[in-house]
């Protein structure tokens, strides 16, 4: 008992015939390169995040964090193979840091989809990071979970890690279904961006920046797809027990998914580098209200100037009537006057003429008359 304790927390070499909780010793080398690369791209991408202010850019950071204790945890192991600490360091980071390399790329998808527009997704932007962050946050804890459990039953004598074990592998599944769907909508991104011709509106290395998010997401796929094989054949399976393909398949994997943005960080391959303050999505809703308003405005203008133009074509055509009914009643009027007056003077003139001749005709017969007794009063005498 008291050699395994000392076995457990102390450093001894490694005992030929007593076997090992990786199976074999880890290699120093491997250890000591990938906690190099991994220091060197964490350094790397927090200089570039704080740079151009892309906080959210800091997920690769921690993510490289994590890995460096993992394989400073491999390192430790190199040296002391036995060492349970050692082992439970690493096994506890190494299974959950891809998890944060997952949440960096699903946001910057999100950033592409606001740069191109939201025509280039079925998605908004937001929905990207409240859903595929929100499934890598449930995969880290269930791995977690799961990766607790099972070391914790690998440091007692007889412990059983099939529960952990499975545990992990549920999280790791999970994580694949979710990148998965991630790749399915990454591709509809890829279609509709090259059927709408949304890249030639767009100033930026955007087609190299995309590329690198796809041979990251490809690396962590591998990477997942690796992981689950290895647990599901057991602690001490074959995929488990030879560090190759862990160096290849895992290591490998993480470094160029995380590494590739240190060259191609997304501060200065996207347009102007403003994809962390929302700028550009700002800036399209700002010209959608300005271009509302300024709309609003031509088109009360424009209604204005006709109405006033409308109304005074009809203001034009109802005096033009009005008038016209005026004239005609003032015509009407003034004619039935003036046939009036010309009846009553034609009338009158009539009747004067006709009294005059009858007075003359009468005065002509009373005369005669007159005349003629007269005449023959005088001849009787």
């Amino acid at each position: 008992m008291d050699d395994r304790i000392q076995l457990q927390y102390g450093c001894p070499a490694y005992i030929e015939g007593v076997g090992t909780s990786y199976g074999y010793v880890p290699s120093l080398g491997a250890g000591i390169a990938f906690c190099a690369l991994f220091g060197l791209s964490m350094i790397v991408h927090t200089v570039q995040f704080t740079w151009k202010r892309q906080w959210w850019a800091s997920v690769f950071s921690v993510g490289c964090l994590v890995e460096v204790i993992g394989w400073a945890g491999r390192t430790w192991s190199a040296k002391c193979p036995y060492n349970t600490t050692a082992f439970l360091m690493q096994i506890s980071t190494l299974i959950i840091a891809p998890t944060f390399f997952t949440a960096g790329i699903y946001i910057l998808l999100g950033r592409f989809i606001q740069v191109l527009g939201r025509e280039s997704s079925f998605l908004k932007p937001s929905l990207y990071l409240w859903i595929f962050c929100t499934c890598d946050i449930i995969s880290l804890v269930v791995q977690a979970v799961g990766g607790g459990m099972a070391s914790g039953e690998a440091d007692k004598i007889g412990g059983d890690t099939a529960t952990g074990t499975h545990i992990m592998v549920a999280g790791i599944v999970f994580q694949l279904f979710s990148i998965t769907i991630f790749v399915v909508c990454a591709v509809d991104f890829i279609r509709r961006t090259m059927r709408n011709h949304l890249l030639q509106s767009v100033t930026g290395s955007v087609i190299p920046l995309f590329a690198a998010m796809l041979l990251s997401i490809v690396c962590i796929y591998i990477r997942s797809i690796y992981r689950t094989i290895e647990l599901v054949q057991g602690w001490e399976g074959y995929l488990i027990t030879h560090e190759v393909y862990f160096i290849a398949l895992d290591g490998a994997m993480m470094v160029v998914s995380v590494a590739i943005f240190n060259f191609l960080h997304p501060g200065w391959m996207l347009p102007n580098g403003k994809s962390d303050s929302y700028k550009m999505e700002t800036t399209k809703k700002t010209t959608e209200k300005t271009t509302e308003k300024t709309t609003e405005k031509t088109t009360e203008k424009t209604t204005e100037k006709t109405t006033e133009k409308t109304t005074e074509k009809t203001t034009e055509k109802t005096t033009e009537k009005t008038t016209e009914k005026t004239t005609e009643k003032t015509t009407e009027k003034a004619t039935e006057k003036a046939t009036e007056k010309a009846t009553e003077k034609a009338t009158e003139k009539a009747t004067e003429k006709t009294t005059e001749k009858t007075t003359e005709k009468t005065t002509e017969k009373t005369t005669e008359k007159t005349t003629e007794k007269t005449t023959e009063k005088t001849t009787v005498v």
